[in-house]
């Protein structure tokens, strides 16, 4: 172990720089200039603005107690106009000073990591865009814990992970006292940022430039208000899992809030009004749960996406409007919950859509005369003024609430089975009777109804793309011949209507991604009921109000052939639960009886320089891959694997590749570590504990070189995926 106690300054001689875990840095007497800083450099390699800075690494403990001789003293700071590296593994402290100061670049502090000094970290007027990636603590005792200055196109970007903290001073006024300070840009928090004094905020962009962002995940948490200036500022609700905002008046100086597609947030706390000032508008491509009351807000649906109103209605409104929703198309619904109208049979419950002026109303006719008796939502549709009529609502009702959405099909050359035998779907009319699979007597067919879709073209091409079924996927000889319907259409199974789409297993029954157009028909008899086809028993059509979805209507731009179930089901629809995973084991190992196989091996290659490179070695779980000179980014690339489709528990449908632990680049500026999280890179899953999944195929941005390099990359492993049979015997 190395105790230094002079300034260590870094030249093109000891760049990059590494104080080694258990040695020390320590700084205490008062000599004036750069000697009171622990780390100092304006080394510059290439003498540009752009590569070539210095690279710091800290595994050990750099400690500076000297007295501040003026305000551009850091514990470490590079005053170099190229892109700094300050990577903490370790414990960065400054009792007078700021902790670290540099003009552009990345600071990386390290999980259980700490930069604190009177402020932690500033980043001045550079010419590049800075990022600071937080897993450990930042703080500062009389100032900011990270101030950005830098403007216009070099917005700053601070990441902070969940485990990481942010700290501001406790004292000094506003822009001391807050937990974050950026003139502009973005701000992504998983963790904890807090004001440190009562006049602080969380977060504060304080520029009037605008087009600021706010990006949160669940789990995280602002202590203090977060303001922004200028205009177009908006806050993203992203990441995965069960999100909760319940502090929605804290947020100030934003236009938008923007649910992200696949995220699920709860805002709003129970029995108090929801508010977020200056916001008129909610984006929704994911699921939004309102937990209080709501007025003068636009939902608008991104989609698909889902609104639920949970907060019960004033009793003393004569009208309760929940409010409007926008863009209001296939794949999206909103929930009017259990504690809004307390009907749940639906039986009491009467819907009108007033197309002039885009009302939807739904009355409970059990509690007339009751103020809450009544809600309006003013609904308007994707083309402007409105595309929408009565027929593109369907309701359903249950424990969970009163659900309005918006019809399942069989594909063309469906076999029916009739009491005169089997015959093509497309050849059965009103009035032609087919045989319940259920009971096996004749039922009349009251009306018949198709639609040719152009997959490629619709607005969500996967509300519409074709489930195929393959021959005997359920036994032997179930289904007789491959069996294509729309994603909702529901099977018999077990007792249990399921959908086709909660099925898929990527094996025997899975998305037919090779069709352009599919033309879908449907029957339906007098009540709801499963008939035979291929043999295997699927449901009629159940009116819900979507016959805007068929031909010989005034159909529906892009139609959406999900079907909104009730009471007047023939079988109960099964969802989730043990029912529904005994089913998909049952499916799972079937296919493995049928010669199919799963596997996880490993065959990453990257694509660099226009060509396709195999690794060069490995060992262990890492790979090397030699890259040609100068490559800006690299695509990795793997089979990909999705979870519900080699499991039982449908729920996970994320399409994975790799499992990214870590990066690393040798070149002629030595090893280096590339950011995994860093948001230039693309085609990667939110991080996990430990690793970061691709998509298949992940574009990773590179720290520039010039002659050759070698990549490498450690892997956790690769998602789980199938092997067909032929594939299984050629191997």
């Amino acid at each position: 172990m190395t105790t230094i106690t002079t300034t260590t300054t870094i030249t093109g001689t000891n760049n990059p720089f590494t104080l080694g875990a258990g040695d020390t840095i320590s700084i205490s007497t008062n000599i004036g200039g750069n000697a009171n800083e622990a780390i100092y450099t304006d080394y510059s390699a290439t003498n540009a603005t752009t590569v070539g800075g210095p690279t710091i690494v800290i595994d050990g403990v750099v400690l500076d107690t000297a007295p501040l001789s003026n305000k551009d003293e850091y514990a470490i700071q590079s005053r170099s106009t190229a892109d700094a590296s300050i990577i903490n593994y370790g414990v960065i402290m400054s009792t007078n000073m700021v902790a670290i100061g540099i003009n552009n670049g990345t600071v990386v502090n390290g999980i259980g990591s700490k930069i604190s000094g009177t402020g932690g970290i500033v980043i001045g007027y550079g010419s590049l865009q800075s990022t600071v990636i937080n897993d450990g603590l930042i703080s500062g005792s009389t100032l900011a814990a990270i101030s950005v200055l830098a403007t216009g196109a070099n917005r700053g970007f601070v990441d902070n992970f969940s485990a990481g903290t942010i700290i501001g001073g406790a004292s000094g006024g506003a822009a001391n006292e807050s937990g974050i300070v950026l003139r502009s840009g973005t701000v992504l928090n998983a963790g904890t940022i807090s004001q440190g004094g009562a006049a602080g905020y969380s977060v504060d962009f304080n520029s009037a430039i605008g087009d600021d962002t706010l990006i949160l995940d669940p789990g995280q948490e602002l202590k203090g208000l977060a303001t922004a200036s200028g205009t177009g500022n908006y806050i993203e609700l992203s990441g995965t899992g069960l999100g909760t905002l319940t502090n929605p008046g804290n947020y100030h100086g934003f236009t938008l809030v923007s649910v992200a597609k696949g995220s699920d947030w709860q805002i709003g706390t129970a029995g108090e009004a929801v508010s977020v000032p200056g916001v008129g508008t909610f984006d929704v491509g994911g699921t939004l749960d309102v937990l209080g009351s709501i007025t003068g807000t636009d939902f608008n649906m991104t989609g698909p996406g889902v609104v639920d109103f949970s907060a019960p209605l004033s009793s003393t409104a004569d009208t309760n409007n929940l409010g409007r929703i926008t863009n209001f198309g296939a794949g999206d619904s909103f929930v009017v919950g259990p504690t809004v109208l307390v009907t749940q049979s639906g039986d009491g419950i009467v819907t009108n859509y007033n197309t002039a002026t885009g009302v939807y109303t739904i009355l409970d006719t059990s509690q007339i005369g009751n103020p809450d008796d009544e809600v309006q939502i003013t609904v308007s549709g994707t083309n402007s003024p409105n595309n929408l009529s009565a027929d593109n609502f369907s309701l359903t009702t249950g424990p969970g609430g009163i659900t309005v959405s918006e019809v399942p099909c069989f594909g063309a050359g469906t076999e029916i089975l009739t009491p005169d035998g089997m015959i093509a779907v497309e050849n059965l009319a009103e009035g032609d009777e087919v045989l319940s699979a259920r009971t096996g007597e004749p039922r009349k067919i009251i009306w018949a109804g198709a639609r040719r879709v152009d997959v490629a073209r619709h607005a969500n091409p996967e509300k519409v793309m074709p489930v195929r079924v393959r021959a005997g996927a359920l036994a032997p000889g179930l289904p007789e011949r491959d069996l294509i319907v729309s994603p909702d259409h529901a099977l018999l199974l077990d007792g249990h209507l399921v959908e086709a789409k909660t099925l898929v297993n990527g094996a025997t029954i899975l998305w037919d991604k090779t069709r352009r157009t599919v033309t879908y028909h449907h029957i339906e008899l007098d009540e709801h009921d499963v008939v035979l086809a291929e043999g295997i028993p699927a449901e009629t059509y159940l009116e819900s109000g979507n016959r805007t979805m068929f031909e010989g209507t005034a159909m529906q731009l892009h139609p959406d052939f999900a079907t909104v179930r009730d009471d007047r089901g023939c079988a109960p629809l099964l969802l989730e639960g043990p029912a529904l995973m005994a089913i998909r084991q049952n499916l799972l190992e079937r296919a493995l009886r049928l010669g199919f196989e799963l596997t996880g091996e490993t065959d990453l290659t990257i694509q660099a320089g226009g060509r396709v490179i195999a690794p060069s070695g490995s060992l262990g779980n890492n790979l090397w891959f030699a890259l040609p000179a100068g490559c800006a980014t690299v695509t990795l690339l793997s089979a990909t694997g999705v979870p519900a489709e080699t499991g039982a528990d449908p729920s996970d449908r994320r399409v994975l590749g790799a499992a990214i632990a870590g990066l690393t680049i040798t070149d002629e500026n030595g090893r280096r570590t590339i950011d995994l999280d860093a948001p230039e890179h693309t085609g990667f899953h939110d991080a996990e504990p430990g690793h970061r999944w691709t998509t298949g195929a992940a574009t990773l941005t590179l720290p520039a070189y010039t002659g050759q390099a070698i990549l490498d990359v450690t892997l956790t492993g690769q998602a789980v995926r199938w092997v067909g049979p032929a594939a299984s015997r050629a191997a």
